[in-house]
């Protein structure tokens, strides 16, 4: 996944780069790397990232972090684009 590709999965769900990390479990200056292009996102958040990358911004992942928590939000995510585990 390209710096700018991540940065617009971000973006389009109105994110700061905290509340991204937050979500995937990473520190903020690790989402920051990956914007610049210093680190190329690995493991889970690449799966993670391309969740968010299909869901749309309507589903307001941005309250649902706030309402829920990470873990709630992280199922939430999962479970709207069909990749909850079964």
């Amino acid at each position: 996944m390209t710096p700018k590709r991540v940065r617009e999965i971000r973006k389009k769900h109105n994110l700061t780069q905290e509340e991204l990390a937050g979500l995937l479990g990473v520190h903020a200056v690790t989402v920051s790397n990956w914007e610049s292009g210093k680190f190329k996102v690995r493991g889970s958040a690449t799966s993670l990232l391309a969740a968010l990358r299909d869901l749309s911004p309507t589903h307001s992942i941005k309250e649902r972090l706030h309402e829920a928590g990470r873990l709630s939000a992280l199922a939430l995510l999962l479970t709207a684009t069909g990749q909850a585990p079964k």
